[in-house]
């Protein structure tokens, strides 16, 4: 008796760790759909997220700021960005709004227009990821610069993700002194994503740059790009809006999205690749025409921002102009 009593309480304590099993599965399934629940709401809520869920209430969450917009020591610091999605194609901008409304706060608009309004209502946006691949032409890219121009004319400082087949060197070359700061395949796993946005876009915790410093750099980009090859000093930048050199270096890197120094680069290498596109001009004269000061410095810089010469640019450049529109 005592042997099949211990066989049967065996089996019912088996059954029990099955049944248990199973519940568990269930419910993480049900955590799972609820979430998915929460996520395709917040998308559809007619009100637009304003800034980081984690930011939304500062004393609920019992974190505190500087009057700069930094953590005070021992407030813990969100994690979550705001995301603005751009693209035309309803299905796309689903599928990458679904990707990351775990991760992050999403915010959707089909065309650049009703982007840059949504950013100038007051709705925080730490990256915008651009479907570029789908905002006009059916096969060209050419519509990719224009939505980086755009969005950085208006708000500088928002890096931008573009999802792109794989982007030709003309491409990259256009979208110099944009917000563009990685290209995606249209292949992109959700993971890939996750991991891109966590790595280009601001700290949720950065504070947006005044109106008066971003018109004050914004003055200093048209003093650069009159004074490519004779670049002012530091000091004579940061004077023109009234700066200490310190102050100017991190005003204009908040506005800006990169360094003086990055800029002034980027921008030399954008007149070069306009030159070597609409001239015949040598890359030794280019190289002095754009500021750089000699063919090697040139070289150099060019190569480590496009991973190729210059030479390979201009014929890639050269193929592509003379390529038949299909």
């Amino acid at each position: 008796m005592n042997a099949v009593a211990l066989r049967e309480d065996g089996a019912d304590f088996a059954s029990l760790i099955v049944r248990s099993r199973a519940n568990v599965a269930r419910s993480r399934w049900l955590c799972a759909r609820a979430r998915t629940v929460v996520a395709r709401s917040v998308r559809l809520c007619p009100t637009p997220i304003v800034g980081g869920s984690d930011l939304a209430d500062p004393e609920a969450n019992g974190s505190s700021s500087t009057s700069d917009g930094r953590p005070h020591s021992g407030a813990t610091a969100p994690t979550r960005r705001s995301v603005l999605v751009l693209a035309t194609d309803p299905v796309m901008r689903a599928f990458v709004a679904d990707a990351m409304t775990a991760h992050h706060d999403v915010i959707e608009a089909s065309e650049v227009q009703d982007g840059l309004e949504t950013i100038a209502s007051g709705v925080r946006v730490d990256v915008v990821v651009a479907g570029c691949f789908m905002l006009g032409e059916a096969r060209g890219l050419a519509p990719c610069a224009t939505v980086a121009r755009a969005l950085y004319d208006g708000c500088p400082w928002i890096p931008v993700v573009v999802i792109a087949d794989t982007p030709p060197p003309t491409l990259k070359a256009d979208v110099l002194l944009t917000g563009v700061r990685t290209f995606l395949p249209k292949d992109f796993t959700p993971a890939e994503l996750v991991t891109t946005i966590s790595l280009t876009a601001r700290r949720p915790d950065a504070p947006v740059p005044a109106a008066g410093r971003v018109a004050a750099i914004k003055e200093i980009f048209a003093v650069l790009e009159q004074a490519i090859t004779d670049v002012p000093a530091l000091a004579v930048l940061a004077a023109m809006v009234a700066m200490s050199r310190s102050h100017f270096s991190r005003t204009f890197h908040a506005v800006a999205g990169i360094s003086l120094r990055d800029y002034v680069r980027d921008m030399r290498l954008k007149r070069a690749q306009e030159l070597m596109r609409a001239s015949r001009l040598s890359l030794s004269a280019i190289a002095l025409e754009a500021g750089f000061y000699d063919l090697p410095h040139f070289n150099k810089a060019f190569r480590h921002r496009f991973g190729m010469s210059p030479t390979q640019f201009r014929l890639a450049s050269l193929s592509s102009h003379a390529a038949p529109a299909t």
